[in-house]
């Protein structure tokens, strides 16, 4: 319910955004423009506003960067920022904005601007400015400018800034209309990728503390890679308490009856699983794992003390997986497992809501099954062709992953990879610094599409993939292999030069049914 929550409060304020890419924010129609509204609060930025406005909506749409514009807010003041007054004086229907920067960031502003006698100069007379707090007559010099230059009166300007970490700034306008339609940023979101070791000889602990599923058909660990599945799995009572291996775990609740499997995570090779417990009444109950090895277990006497007991190894099945099965007057058993496993080396990989992330690692992965791997090729100036991987993602290669949203994990894979094609990818596994607006990165617009859009950031983090900017394209959009197929077909269908005539000679304007001629062939 909280994510939920998260992701309808993102959507009302206009915020999108994507793993590894830029945040956006954009003025909408419902934007709330009151006194003191918060626009964003990450681990970047807090932006609010300082007055209470109003948004301003357009006749039309503005595109630019893939993002569709089509309000705003003003952001002029009647007085400018001072020393006794850092956000400037209040004007009807307007209102600065405060940015205050938690990390250090690169911040983009997209907005529409008077021109000065005919000009457009970064800062001049009717360009909106940006001051830090601490120096609050002083106007900060932007990293780019840009106009669209389609107008001559008011145009669209693009406008960058490097904010300092613990700095607070105010952005405002005086003696003129500013309309600020949204802007973008790093929020320098936390790694999307975790690294985990290789293991060897590691125990894992499988007792209360798991999750069950709704269905009570599953225990699953967030620490251990592995679950219990069977059926009618439920919680364990505190009092229910056993000794392993000196510390002291709370049991679950297992019914007899049924059977249930110790299920390993993929990469993980378990070789031995102890279960210890007892019955949960003055009844008895027996575990077994196969016909010659089982283990009645001792019925409790004193609920509340935790208490040491001999377990019962178990044995695997003919699926090669760990089992038991329960039997006996009592209802249920109170378990706790040692599960000693060895994993491989593995990455965990968060898909975001929009169902994409991009990957580069050191060595083979293998793909996971609700996964696809895609390499990525420049095709002309404003898309990428991408290439679905079989099976094994070969190492040191840059990867588009498109996935439900969720965390997968992907191991590493001694089994051989195919040979790719073009794959304009590059990556990085210990994190990189980049010019500003050189690369692009997988990035969400404000209707939802993913594509590679050009980053305004400078940093990329480690096991991450980008393209570098070869065009002068804002954004590249992502076709699929087999869609680009049909597209290039369609395209040679249409473009044919090929004549049909009736068998009178006359040219057939519309298809229809009958005998006619193609360069000079007779055909249905």
């Amino acid at each position: 319910m909280k994510k939920l929550l998260t992701l309808l409060t993102l959507a009302v304020l206009g915020i999108t955004s994507v793993a590894n890419a830029q945040t956006w924010w954009r003025a909408t129609s419902s934007t709330n423009v009151s006194e003191e509204q918060t626009y964003v609060d990450d681990d970047a930025l807090t932006i609010k506003t300082v007055y209470a406005g109003k948004v301003s909506g357009y006749s039309h749409t503005y595109t630019t960067d893939g993002q569709k514009f089509d309000s705003s807010i003003q952001i002029r003041v009647d007085a400018a920022p001072s020393t006794t007054n850092v956000t400037g004086t209040q004007k009807a229907d307007c209102t600065p904005l405060i940015f205050s920067a938690k990390k250090n960031t690169t911040i983009t502003f997209y907005y529409r601007r008077q021109s000065n006698n005919g000009k457009y100069e970064s800062n001049d007379g009717k360009d909106m400015k940006l001051v830090n707090q601490s120096a609050p007559t002083t106007v900060i010099d932007a990293e780019s400018f840009t106009i669209d230059g389609t107008a001559t009166d008011y145009d669209y300007a693009i406008k960058t800034y490097k904010l300092k970490k613990d700095a607070t700034y105010t952005l405002w306008a005086r003696g003129t209309t500013v309309s600020l339609n949204g802007f973008s940023y790093d929020a320098g979101a936390k790694t999307a990728i975790t690294v985990n070791n290789a293991k060897s000889n590691n125990h894992a602990y499988l007792d209360n503390a798991g999750t069950i599923s709704a269905d009570a058909t599953s225990l699953s660990f967030s620490n251990y890679p592995m679950s219990v599945d069977g059926a009618n799995i439920q919680v364990g009572n505190a009092q229910y308490q056993f000794v392993v291996n000196g510390k002291n775990y709370t049991g679950v609740k297992f019914s007899k009856n049924q059977t249930y499997v110790i299920t390993p995570a993929a990469g993980v090779t378990i070789s031995s699983v102890k279960a210890y417990g007892s019955s949960n009444s003055s009844s008895s109950i027996t575990i077994a794992s196969g016909e010659s090895n089982s283990k009645e277990l001792e019925v409790r006497g004193d609920k509340n003390k935790p208490v040491t007991m001999e377990p019962l190894t178990l044995s695997v099945n003919d699926e090669g997986y760990f089992f038991f099965k329960l039997s006996g007057n009592a209802s249920q058993a109170i378990l706790v497992f040692d599960v000693t496993y060895d994993q491989v080396e593995n990455v965990d990989v968060k898909i975001s809501s929009a169902g994409y992330a991009t990957l580069y690692y050191g060595s083979k992965l293998e793909i996971p099954d609700g996964i696809t791997a895609y390499t990525a090729a420049l095709s002309g100036t404003d898309k990428v062709v991408l290439t679905k991987i079989n099976s094994v993602i070969p190492a040191n290669t840059g990867v588009i992953l498109k996935a439900d949203e969720g965390t997968y994990n992907i191991c590493v894979s001694s089994a051989d990879a195919d040979a790719i094609g073009t794959n304009d990818l590059k990556g990085t596994t210990t994190g990189t610094t980049v010019t500003a607006n050189t690369v692009y990165t997988l990035g969400q617009d404000g209707d939802g599409e993913v594509g590679l859009r050009l980053y305004s950031g400078t940093s990329i983090r480690a096991y991450s993939a980008y393209m570098e900017a070869p065009t002068t394209a804002r954004s590249l959009k992502l076709v699929f292999a087999d869609e680009a197929t049909s597209i290039n077909s369609l395209e040679t269908v249409k473009s044919s030069t090929s004549k049909k005539y009736l068998l009178n000679g006359r040219l057939l304007i519309q298809n229809s049914k009958g005998l006619f001629t193609i360069d000079g062939i007779q055909v249905k």
